[in-house]
């Protein structure tokens, strides 16, 4: 593996990182984890929240994923932008 590569992997690694937790959370603070529950005998008074483990887990595997898609990308690109400030100073 060329060090550009183990860069890249490990920038995806680190956006996977970041990217996963604060899918889970988001997915909670959207809303779209939350299901209220109202308890059958005591109807409109009290209420009550679950949150669905499948929807948490769905928002921090797309965290995930999209934080490493970014976090690549972003590293690619500081190389690539590297390479060519170090073409353009050396006339290749």
């Amino acid at each position: 593996m060329t060090e550009n590569k183990a860069k890249i992997l490990g920038a995806a690694i680190k956006g996977a990182s970041r990217g996963g937790p604060a899918g889970a959370i988001l997915s909670i603070v959207s809303g779209a984890a939350v299901i209220v529950t109202i308890p059958a005998w005591i109807p409109f008074v009290a209420t009550g929240v679950a949150i669905s483990t499948a929807a948490v887990a769905t928002g921090a595997a797309i965290g995930a994923v999209t934080g490493a898609a970014i976090g690549a990308e972003k590293e690619r690109r500081s190389i690539r932008k590297r390479d060519d400030r170090t073409k353009k100073e050396f006339g290749i």
